[in-house]
């Protein structure tokens, strides 16, 4: 993945014969960006692609990056800044998981706060770390009303960088995706009764 330095470059999806559209995906706003997306994608998109067989699963993949630029495109968010990034397939690998496998836990590793100690000129270190298991479900829906949040009080403010709505419409995407796999599954089980 490409890395972009600055936000001052201009969103072309049609530039360079549709190249732009292509690899937006595969740019990235920096390494916390890339490995963030990395993390979620390698934990969610095994299970995902055994769950739902290759193709649908390439199809999660492809359908939200498009979709996501067709939105950004058309409401006019086509300003002084990149759409970069793979997080709307993230939050539809978040939203199909939450729909396939409502009680899995994800884990979080994060700092044990209460052994925070101060050494002299008030630096810290952190001694260990915790982890946080909670529902995918539960995750997907802070990430969502995060999402939401964000979108209505910073993007159509355009006060961000970030394409709320790119994750918005990946959310969308992979509940159909996990909605429909559902849906099939419930009348194959019928066909067989």
């Amino acid at each position: 993945s490409g890395m972009l330095s600055g936000n001052n470059l201009r969103t072309d999806f049609w530039k360079n014969r549709g190249i732009n559209l292509a690899l937006h995906p595969f740019l990235h706003g920096g390494w916390i960006h890339l490995l963030g997306n990395l993390y979620f994608f390698g934990m969610l998109g095994d299970d995902i692609e055994e769950e739902a067989g290759t193709l649908q699963f390439l199809a999660l993949i492809v359908v939200p990056p498009l979709a996501a630029a067709a939105v950004w495109a058309l409401t006019g968010h086509e300003r002084q800044i990149p759409h970069v990034g793979i997080s709307g397939v993230v939050m539809a690998f978040m939203a199909y998981y939450a729909v396939r496998f409502p009680k899995s836990k994800m884990a979080y590793a994060v700092p044990a706060l209460h052994h925070f100690n101060f050494a002299k000129g008030g630096h810290g270190w952190l001694r260990g770390f915790r982890w946080l298991r909670l529902s995918v479900g539960w995750v997907f829906l802070g990430y969502l009303i995060f999402n939401l949040i964000g979108f209505h009080f910073l993007e159509k403010k355009q006060l961000s960088y970030v394409s709320f709505s790119g994750h918005l419409v990946g959310a969308l995407v992979g509940l159909i995706f996990g909605l429909d796999a559902e849906a099939r599954e419930k009348r194959a089980v019928t066909r067989l009764n």
